[in-house]
């Protein structure tokens, strides 16, 4: 079964008889970018599809500009009863030599080296489909590849990148690894914008029912999460209820990214919490810098829970549709396994904390638990072994599913603090434990 082509089929076999009997083509062609119609008289020299269009390379009589139309653009075509003779050196080898895709702008780039580094499993796609045939494989590894291609970096080969994600970094041309770089700066800026628009539009529905307190708090401005870390999709979800706010805060909205967070003066606030995903003084580790990512059930800045609780207790419908935005975020990342960090609001997420149980009075993001043991994790036996004569534990596993998320698992968890019993204490993972448990589930 092929694509569908969904246009541009309209003047095809006008363009076939034209490019057979070598006759004149009289079109209006619609410009998107200038918004505008031109009529050109073209010599239509041959067809191409790409990406689900067609696609004529023709010569423009006026300009003696070999330039590429899009079928689908061509408002109106004509032929007429003038001939030309195809150049004998023309050939669509060499008009698209240096190209990936369409794009062969005669002002545009040349060729280039181009060093694209490529994760081990995106590299096996790379050697079974290569971009172009200048493709080599240059270095090889378990963990990634780099291929070199002498190509032009064209949009269409940018659309390319861009299109593999985390899987493929651009080592050169500078020129290009940069470009892309800032297009990947707009896409998590649209992330951030679109994720804050939808927490403003359900605030705004409710602004003049919320009390005074409430909107205090929503005023001090949201906290986004930013993940742009994240490498791939092998995702681990680490999850609180609310950034905090303190006196000297400044009132805005603004990004977090939690595996870059730095501690400020003698605070070794994030260290301590980075700590437990294997970072050192040395190096922050893989999993932290490639795979954990971070999310708030709610954008609201309070320190205190209780009067973050008391506030908004009252206000059932506001908080569901907040932690719908929030939990279509959750969605989106398909996290494999997700870490909350605080026992007090595990009831949002459907589980009754008393019995380990699915808690059906509060069903707010409504998903099933199921209990296992950490028996049953490679590697794991021995923290459950130390932990296993504990009568109240805090720290659980769960198999997680229902309302719409990819099955994943789930972890009860505590940071450390300093205010720590010594029984908590000792039901934290050592950072060796965690990282064991998260690749685990990352395999």
């Amino acid at each position: 079964m092929l694509e569908q082509i969904p246009s541009g089929l309209r003047y095809m076999n006008e363009v076939i008889e034209a490019m057979k009997q070598n006759k004149r083509l009289r079109i209006i062609s619609h410009d998107y970018y200038e918004n505008k119609d031109s009529l050109l008289i073209i010599e239509p020299y041959l067809l191409r599809l790409w990406h689900q269009r067609w696609y004529v390379i023709a010569n423009v009589v006026n300009t003696g500009e070999v330039r590429l139309f899009y079928l689908d653009r061509i408002v109106e075509l004509s032929t007429m009863e003038e001939t030309f003779i195809m150049p004998e050196d023309f050939t669509a080898e060499i008009f698209f030599r240096d190209c990936y895709g369409v794009i062969n702008d005669p002002y545009g780039p040349s060729a280039t080296q181009v060093l694209l580094k490529v994760k081990a499993f995106q590299a096996n796609y790379m050697r079974d489909l290569p971009l172009h045939e200048s493709q080599q494989e240059i270095e090889h590894n378990e963990e990634h590849s780099i291929f070199e291609l002498f190509i032009r970096p064209t949009y269409d080969l940018y659309q390319e990148v861009l299109r593999m994600g985390t899987e493929v970094e651009v080592l050169a041309p500078l020129c290009m690894r940069e470009e892309i770089f800032a297009m990947l700066d707009i896409v998590n800026d649209m992330v951030y914008s679109e994720l804050l628009k939808s927490y403003q539009t359900v605030i705004a529905q409710y602004q003049d029912r919320l009390s005074k307190d409430a909107s205090t708090i929503i005023d001090r401005g949201l906290v986004i999460s930013d993940n742009q870390n994240l490498k791939d999709d092998k995702v681990v979800l680490l999850t609180g209820i609310n950034p905090s706010y303190t006196e000297n805060d400044k009132p805005e909205s603004y990004s977090f990214c939690f595996s870059s967070a730095k501690d400020e003066g003698k605070s070794r606030y994030w260290y301590k919490r980075h700590k437990q995903f294997g970072a050192t003084k040395e190096s922050d580790g893989d999993l932290l810098t490639d795979h954990i990512a971070y999310l708030d059930l709610f954008p609201f800045r309070e320190t205190k829970q209780p009067l973050f609780e008391k506030v908004f207790q009252e206000f059932n419908d506001f908080r569901y549709d907040i932690l719908s935005v929030t939990q279509k975020a959750i969605h989106e990342l398909s996290p494999k396994l997700i870490i909350h960090a605080n026992k007090s609001s595990l009831y949002y997420w459907g589980l009754n904390f008393d019995n380990l149980q699915d808690d059906r009075t509060n069903p707010w993001l409504g998903y099933h638990f199921e209990k296992i043991s950490f028996n049953t994790i490679p590697g794991m036996r021995a923290y459950e072994q130390r932990v296993s004569g504990i009568e109240k534990r805090n720290v659980h596993l769960f198999r997680m599913s229902g309302n719409g998320i990819e099955p994943c698992y789930f972890l009860t968890y505590m940071m450390e603090n300093y205010g720590m019993k010594a029984n908590t204490r000792l039901q934290l993972l050592t950072p060796d434990e965690m990282v064991t448990l998260c690749n685990y589930f990352l395999k």
